[in-house]
């Protein structure tokens, strides 16, 4: 049975999916190898991003389609927000889910 978040990458456009491939990249660029990333904001006004608020800088036309994507990744977490701020969370566990939404889009 496939999951929810290849299912939904199966529902999206050429176009879709490049737009969703490019809010992801320009999302780890925002948090620069975790160097700009937080947890309990979504932007804490010194250039510092959680996972959503990297989403929304990053606001290109496919933000709607990785916002659930990544919400179909990060369960059984109940949103993305509560995956990011989890107390045992390092970059690399957020990285490692935009990493897996890229090879879903590939």
């Amino acid at each position: 049975m496939k999951n929810l978040a290849a299912s939904l990458v199966e529902t999206l456009t050429k176009k879709q999916k490049s737009a969703v491939k490019s809010n992801i990249t320009k999302s780890l660029k925002l948090l620069d190898s975790g160097k700009n990333w937080v947890k309990g904001t979504y932007d804490d006004s010194n250039g510092n991003y959680c996972m959503m608020g990297a989403i929304e800088k990053a606001n290109g036309a496919g933000e709607f389609a990785t916002k659930n994507l990544l919400r179909f990744l990060v369960a059984p977490y109940k949103d993305v927000e509560a995956f990011n701020d989890a107390n045992n969370r390092r970059f690399r566990d957020v990285e490692a889910k935009f990493k897996q939404a890229l090879k879903l889009l590939a």
